[in-house]
């Protein structure tokens, strides 16, 4: 259960079978059912054939929009022109569940997953007539099939790369002194060519050899690799 200034809110397991269940969101200080989403995720699980294990993870992110939604006194139709201002919430708020990323905000990876649940739903929501085209206009853009068939798709406005390329805070690659290092410490003229094409140097080893490790001591271009010669025996300034 989550305490999120005022609005109460849990999630709920609910059998349909033996062998069938699916995740609801409770909120408000009786625990009431949210409907809109309840029905999303019903027909996710049954509708669509997602997983269970599915419905709770986007049970788990409808349940933090909804609680902001409550908040902020935000109906589904106003709370979407607002939806940067949810994921700025999102990105400078820390972690309250308890686990390893407690008291952490949260990455981009997990950043995603959340917009994505927020979009399923405004989707469904469009897709039974309890939000119209101005909602769908703000949340998405028409685009071509990526296939090339001429078909048109919904891509969301408003999206987070899951796995950046940047701005992680780790260095992009070696300094000259730690490469001059690695090359040091290779004891065999093998790994020294393996460093050397690490570096992108124009070595004549193949990636194949690289990483099956064979035993051989020279390149595949012989004499007319430009770098055999440092990749066998490396100088250093």
């Amino acid at each position: 259960m989550i305490l999120a200034r005022g609005p109460v809110s849990e999630l709920l397991r609910v059998e349909v079978a033996d062998t069938l269940a699916y995740w609801r969101v409770l909120s408000g200080p009786t625990l009431d059912v949210v409907e809109d989403v309840d029905d999303f995720l019903r027909h996710l699980r049954f509708g669509r054939a997602r997983e269970e294990s599915t419905t709770k993870t986007y049970a788990g992110h409808l349940r933090r929009f909804h609680a902001w939604c409550e908040e902020n006194t935000l109906t589904r139709s106003t709370a979407a022109l607002e939806l940067p201002h949810y994921l700025m919430q999102l990105r400078t708020t820390p972690r309250r569940t308890s686990g390893r990323n407690q008291g952490k905000t949260p990455q981009d990876s997990s950043l995603a997953p959340a917009l994505a649940a927020v979009h399923g739903l405004y989707l469904h929501l469009a897709d039974i007539g309890q939000v119209d085209e101005t909602v769908v206009d703000a949340l998405f853009v028409t685009v071509p099939q990526p296939r090339g068939d001429g078909r048109l798709v919904l891509k969301p406005r408003l999206r987070v790369d899951a796995r950046p390329s940047h701005g992680s805070g780790r260095p992009l690659a070696a300094t000259a002194d730690e490469f001059a290092a690695l090359l040091r410490a290779a004891t065999t003229a093998r790994d020294r060519c393996r460093s050397r094409c690490s570096g992108r140097a124009p070595c004549g080893w193949v990636s194949s050899s690289l990483c099956a490790g064979r035993r051989s001591t020279s390149c595949r271009r012989g004499p007319s690799c430009p770098t055999a010669r440092t990749c066998l025996v490396p100088t250093f300034t």
